[in-house]
């Protein structure tokens, strides 16, 4: 596996999270723009999600027949065009429109390289990939708060995104060879899961595997989407340099946590670092409740390297709970139930925060992530834990 190619995966990430946090920062003066409530911010995620839960399974399915790197350029071209219709976007109506491009192209990404790195790749390689969405999610909010601050608003903001996303799907069109000849039969660090039995959705412990995602999905969208709401409407915080700071403070917590992570992973194994990970979310969660600007830094940072090992350690411990066959569709359920989290767990939030103050998101996703954690841990005890070989 050449370094070059592990470098055009890692980039397919940081693509992947532009969108996701700068959509959450832009919101509350994007709402103001196009006349619309708060609130509806929720059936844009709805529309966002939905297309992504469809694509991660028709992904999965596509890979067989059409390369990584194409489904990778062509998904990344979707959300590029996507972001320069929300630049351009005068009205609600082409937002929404806009949002069927932009879940498409995610779901695309985000299932076809999940499957092949938890398959084919370490996962020391499984965090970084994951660390490499945070610095795209991390990026996003500084680069609106600028062009809020600095530019013409968040249109422009936008725009940079765009032209971003536009540069990497015609550098990874240029790369389309390189996948050919770094194909799946190379594999580093891989489990041997053949004596695992085949198990389909009629058992327990795929579904328990696939509810971890829509948990976990759940908790990290709503503060992804949320967190800048919450600052402005409950904590009455409207310093667009402090807000963004703290807004990339949870990215960066992420994107940070993962990059450590995929040191300590493989001596560690997956499911240490997940309790870990839970245990410093809870602690970030229980400290949001402070009003003060400088421990809300420290607490959504917290919670960002809290959650930074959940998603790709529970994604890489998949094709450990389960025989190949199995993990193969079981990855593609996992995902399209994270967009479904992030289709009911998050708008409904919104919801519960425009009616009964936004406050609630940290007694919200407390619940989620200790259920979460409980889910884990039955999860735990139904399937064996292998080494790698």
């Amino acid at each position: 596996m050449s370094i070059l190619f592990l470098i055009v995966i890692y980039l397919s990430f940081i693509s992947l999270g532009l969108p996701d946090s700068g959509f959450g920062y832009s919101w509350p003066y994007m709402h103001e723009v196009l006349k619309v409530p708060v609130e509806a911010a929720g059936l844009v995620t709805i529309i966002v999600t939905l297309c992504g839960a469809f694509s991660s399974v028709v992904s999965i399915r596509l890979s067989k027949k059409m390369s990584t790197g194409l489904i990778v350029t062509i998904s990344s071209l979707l959300t590029g065009v996507a972001m320069l219709g929300y630049a351009l976007a005068d009205n609600y109506i082409i937002i929404l429109l806009c949002s069927f491009p932009l879940g498409l192209g995610a779901g695309g990404v985000d299932a076809t390289l999940n499957n092949y790195v938890a398959k084919h790749l370490s996962s020391r390689v499984m965090n970084w990939l994951h660390a490499c969405w945070g610095l795209g999610a991390m990026i996003s909010p500084l680069i609106m708060s600028f062009a809020i601050v600095s530019l013409n608003g968040y249109q422009d903001g936008y725009i940079i995104v765009a032209l971003i996303q536009l540069s990497l799907a015609i550098y990874f069109f240029t790369t389309l060879k390189m996948w050919k000849k770094n194909g799946v039969n190379e594999q580093e660090d891989s489990i041997d899961n053949r004596d695992l039995p085949r198990v389909t959705l009629r058992n327990l412990t795929p579904w328990l595997a696939i509810l971890t995602y829509f948990l976990y999905c759940g908790a990290e969208n709503s503060i992804m989407v949320w967190l800048n709401t919450f600052l402005i409407e409950s904590r009455n915080m409207t310093n667009e340099y402090i807000n963004g700071t703290i807004v990339a403070l949870y990215s960066g917590g992420i994107m940070g946590g993962r990059i450590l992570t995929g040191v300590i992973s493989n001596r560690l194994g997956n499911r240490r670092v997940i309790r870990y990970g839970i245990t410093i979310s809870l602690i970030g969660l229980l400290l949001l409740f402070i009003n003060n600007p400088y421990i809300m830094m420290v607490s959504v940072l917290l919670i960002g390297l809290g959650f930074a090992p959940v998603f790709p350690s529970l994604m890489h411990e998949t094709t450990a709970r389960f025989s190949s066959e199995s993990a193969s569709r079981v990855v593609s359920y996992q995902m399209a139930s994270a967009n479904i989290a992030m289709l009911s767990i998050s708008p409904l939030f919104g919801l519960i925060g425009s009616r009964f103050g936004f406050g609630l998101m940290i007694p919200y996703c407390i619940v989620i992530v200790v259920v979460l954690f409980v889910i884990i841990e039955w999860l735990n005890k139904l399937t064996p834990q292998i080494k790698k070989v």
